[in-house]
This record gives structure tokens, sequence and C-alpha cells, in this order.
């Protein structure tokens, strides 16, 4: 015997259908899948990867990493953030004290940003 208080009342499932059908959802145009969209992400992606090579101090490259990330669009550039992460990962575990990093917001975003892609990263 169950108290009234632990009934579950359920909504009905009996919904009408949508007002519009599959083929008039898959008609509709999407404005940005034309061949100027593309060229002009790949120029965005080219000038991304220039900054990259640009971009030389450790501190630097890991908000360049941080801030792609952000904006979702990491994704686009994974080879590239795992070889500045390989890098600073190697010259951590080397204790190189010369590329260590002195201030806590830089040492917080390499712990972290390291952690977020697999290294292992003492505490």
């Amino acid at each position: 015997m169950r108290p009234c208080s632990q009934i579950v009342i359920r909504r009905s499932g009996n919904y009408k259908p949508p007002v519009w059908d599959f083929e008039y959802i898959q008609s509709l145009d999407i404005e940005y899948t034309g061949e100027r969209y593309a060229t002009r992400s790949s120029e965005l992606k080219m000038q991304v990867k220039m900054i990259h090579d640009k971009t030389v101090k450790p501190l630097d490259q890991l908000e360049l990493i941080d801030n792609l990330q952000r904006l979702g669009i990491s994704y686009h550039f994974e080879n590239e953030i795992n070889q500045i992460l390989s890098v600073i990962n190697k010259k951590y575990s080397e204790n190189d004290q010369q590329s260590k990093i002195k201030d806590l917001y830089a040492t917080a975003l390499e712990f972290r940003l390291l952690r977020q892609h697999g290294f292992k990263v003492s505490e």
C-alpha cells in the first residue's frame, strides 16, 4: 500500500503530429554552406595557424589554446595544440627552470590544459 504523496502522475504521450513534414524541413536552405563561406573559413584557419607559428612564449601559447577552446574551434587545430602541449610537458618533466612559468595564473592555466589533454601532471 502506497501513500498518496508517492503517486506519480504522468503526462499523456498523445501529442499531435508536427505541422511540417520531413521533406519540408530538409528543403530549407542553410545560408552558410556555400563556397564563399568555405573559402572564408579556410582563410581564417590559415590566419590562426600563422598566429600559432608566431607565438613563442609559453604563456602566450597557453592563452592561445585557451582562447581557441573558449571559442569552440579548437577541434580544427588539434595537431597544433597537442604539439604545443607536448613541448611544454617535456620541458615541465625535465625541470627546465628557464622555461618554468612563475606566476599563479600561468601555472594554473598550464596545469588545467595539460590535464584536459591527458598529460600526466603532478599536483
